[in-house]
């Protein structure tokens, strides 16, 4: 009786109650003769087996139904948890997804700014004499400093320079100069071979138009450095030439120095240039060019690097701007150039 009063029955409670109620035979008046209540104690057992057979299978199927139930909470669960931890991070994802976002419009500027300064160099070809020149010694107006549409020979392909007027009697050609960060240097071999940059700003002439200009005359070199306490020195050498890219642009001829920032090419003469995809440095244990990013006449690796990262941090040995004549240390450097002049 207690199964049927329970307001809540329990899963067991509900199983047993209907094991009872089917188990005890229901007699009737006609049901009480001797031979009759012998069948339906028969029946009765035969049906008892019956149920109890039946019952075991739905008790079977509801354990397995338990465990399915608990399997799928403790899914639910880890799935819980795993969405958490997804929310915890979105914020740092949001943070990514914004600098990337930020770098893309970065990278259309930089396009944008880069047309636009292209388009404005060849507006000032328009206004710039017309007359073609093999070197600055041969402007009008030597002393001058400017862009100037100059040729390494008659047969070879013009191209715009910049003539410094304002160095040791000017007739100066700018080959290099860093003035700042903005220009990364850390470039391929095609790259250094055909030039980049812009002549009034951060700039590299090219080898093969250093090769073509310097193997046609005989040139002199110089070079000029502040570092970022605005120390100056210079360097001077009486004799400039590099080799053909067959060569590898080797440092061909480097003459006589003089000046005050000490002789800090010399361990590069007769060095092949090396860029981060051309390996022809002497040293067998790194690529001097991808250790120290940029292009350059390494050795293994070097005393000078007019090509690393524009960076200022010291004196500690880093990918960056070097020239370690200049007072015995790796400090940094905040403006270079290279200019060469013909001899004759």
């Amino acid at each position: 009786r207690w199964c049927w009063r329970c307001s809540c029955p329990t899963m067991a409670q509900l199983f047993w109650c209907l094991l009872l109620a089917l188990t005890i035979p229901v007699r009737t008046e006609t049901d009480k003769q001797d031979g009759q209540v012998d069948q339906d104690t028969v029946s009765s057992d035969n049906r008892t087996a019956t149920v109890l057979a039946t019952l075991q299978s739905v008790e079977q199927k509801l354990v397995k139904l338990q465990t399915d139930f608990r399997q799928v909470v403790s899914e639910n669960r880890v799935l819980q948890k795993q969405y958490l931890e997804q929310v915890k991070g979105l914020p740092w994802q949001l943070a990514l997804l914004q600098a990337q976002a930020a770098g893309e419009r970065l990278d259309r500027f930089e396009e944008t700014f880069l047309a636009k300064q292209t388009r404005l160099h060849d507006m000032e070809l328009l206004g710039m004499e017309v007359k073609v020149i093999r070197s600055c010694k041969e402007r009008t107006d030597r002393a001058v400093s400017g862009k100037q549409i100059l040729r390494a020979h008659y047969d070879s392909a013009p191209f715009v320079g910049f003539c410094i007027g304002n160095r040791w009697g000017g007739g100066w050609l700018l080959i290099q100069r860093r003035i700042n960060g903005s220009l990364d240097f850390n470039r391929n071999w095609t790259e250094y071979r055909d030039g980049f940059g812009y002549p009034d700003s951060n700039y590299w002439i090219g080898l093969e138009r250093l090769h073509q200009l310097t193997s046609a005359r005989s040139w002199e070199l110089a070079v000029d450095l502040q570092d970022f306490n605005k120390v100056y020195k210079y360097a001077r050498y009486n004799a400039f030439a590099i080799g053909s890219e067959d060569e590898q642009y080797r440092l061909k001829t480097l003459g006589a120095y003089s000046g005050s920032a000490g002789d800090g090419l010399r361990n590069h003469e007769h060095m092949k240039f090396s860029t981060a995809d051309r390996d022809n440095d002497e040293n067998m244990d790194l690529h001097c060019a991808q250790k120290w990013q940029g292009g350059w006449w390494f050795k293994a690796c070097f005393t000078s690097f007019l090509n690393g990262p524009y960076r200022n941090n010291g004196t500690t040995l880093v990918p960056k701007i070097v020239w370690y004549a200049f007072n015995n240390d790796w400090r940094g450097f905040k403006y270079v150039k290279m200019y060469i002049r013909p001899l004759d």
